[in-house]
């Protein structure tokens, strides 16, 4: 009896003393592989410190350069020339040049400089011209691609003897021009101040754009010089100023009812049908109202002449 519990408590030491070798076994083996991963990581840095090198001197000392995907023309899908041509797009070469400065003297040749990137988002996002974006991208060469949804100019607000851009929606852009060389529909007599870039421009502004797009199709549009929209606050009211000098009261803005006054579909019919028989807008007058319903008016100025001229004595 005592001879097998000898035996058994023999068996057990030489157990524990196995399994303890073998710890110290497995112990030896991950010292040994997790040296053997230390040396190669170590190796590996050193020996491709080299190249890294190389690359990162060759991307600072790339030469920047910016290349805007400009907004197309009518009918193409990009603006993008082949070879050094123009692109094709309507924004003009002064306007790509104040951009492409602007993002020139923000950004610099470092790949490694996030802020740059962020810093010239900002800026050309603050100029009014993105709808959406900017969106930057910068290639190994140095050159920076900016691209985004743009905003295009479609009237001019006038504002202390300058003409200033807007786009459809009434957001206001970077250009300013004098007075009438914007190339443009104007809008006159807003009544209020310039909003911050790419913020829409109240004081009449939406209403007398909503009227340029409603005539837009119609015969005689040429004629159209502005939208005065200086009684639209007070009376909702809007003007047709024509190049001839001419002054049509047009009402409240299309798609607002205005008790007494005529749809905006028979206004803009009565007008198609005096440029039709006059060959002008406004009939060769100074005044003509297409508001009444039953009806267009147009002054008489010679008999306006005559009924105020004074008599000599």
């Amino acid at each position: 009896m005592a001879r097998n519990k000898d035996k058994g408590r023999g068996w057990f030491a030489w157990a524990r003393s196995a399994f303890a070798d073998r710890s110290r076994v497995l112990d030896t083996a991950t010292s040994v592989v997790t040296f053997a991963i230390v040396v190669t990581v170590l190796a590996t840095l050193v020996i491709a410190r080299g190249p890294l090198q190389k690359q990162a001197t060759s991307l600072r000392t790339s030469r920047l350069q910016v290349a805007f995907d400009w907004p197309p023309l009518a009918g193409k899908a990009t603006s993008r020339s082949h070879g050094s041509g123009e692109p094709a797009t309507w924004m003009n070469r002064q306007m790509r040049a104040e951009l492409e400065n602007l993002a020139l003297k923000l950004l610099n040749g470092d790949p490694f400089d996030s802020h740059a990137l962020e810093r010239t988002r900002d800026a050309l996002r603050q100029t009014g011209w993105f709808a959406d974006g900017p969106w930057l991208k910068r290639h190994p060469s140095g050159l920076v691609v900016i691209s985004g949804r743009w905003r295009a100019p479609v009237a001019a607000v006038r504002w202390e003897q300058k003409d200033r851009l807007v786009s459809a929606g009434g957001e206001l852009l970077t250009p300013e021009y004098p007075l009438g060389r914007s190339g443009l529909k104007t809008i006159v007599s807003v009544g209020a101040a310039p909003p911050s870039l790419g913020e829409k421009w109240s004081g009449g502004v939406q209403a007398g754009l909503t009227l340029l797009n409603y005539l837009r199709s119609m015969p005689g549009f040429e004629q159209v010089e502005s939208i005065d929209v200086g009684e639209f606050g007070s009376e909702k009211r809007l003007s047709i100023l024509t190049r001839t000098g001419g002054r049509i009261v047009w009402g409240g803005a299309p798609g607002v009812f205005v008790p007494g006054q005529a749809s905006a579909t028979a206004r803009r019919d009565r007008l198609a049908a005096i440029m039709q028989s006059f060959g002008q807008l406004d009939a060769g007058r100074s005044v003509v109202d297409v508001r009444p319903e039953d009806g267009a008016y147009v002054q008489d100025d010679e008999y306006l002449a005559r009924a105020t001229t004074v008599p000599r004595r």
